[in-house]
C-alpha cells in the first residue's frame, strides 16, 4: 500500500515537473510560430498610430515577423 502511494506521487511529481518544462517551451516558440512573415499595416497618421509604430521594434524582436508601415493624411 504504501509503495503504490509513493509511487503515485512520484508519477504526479514527474508530470508536473515535466509538464512545466514543456509548457516553458512551448510559450517562448508560440510567440515566433510565425517568425519570417511579413505584415503591410495601412493606418491614418495620428498619435495612436503612432504609439503602435513605437511598439513595433519589440513586437519585431520578440515574434520574427516584420511589420512595414504605411501611414496616410
Amino acid at each position: 500500500m504504501k509503495k503504490n502511494v509513493l509511487l503515485g506521487c512520484l508519477s504526479v511529481l514527474l508530470i508536473l515537473g515535466v509538464g512545466s518544462l514543456v509548457q516553458a517551451a512551448s510559450e517562448e516558440e508560440m510567440w515566433k510560430q510565425f517568425s519570417g512573415l511579413e505584415l503591410n499595416y495601412l493606418t491614418e497618421d495620428s498619435p495612436a498610430a503612432g504609439a503602435i509604430v513605437a511598439l513595433l521594434p519589440e513586437f519585431e524582436e520578440k515574434t520574427g515577423i516584420k511589420v512595414n508601415v504605411t501611414r496616410t493624411n
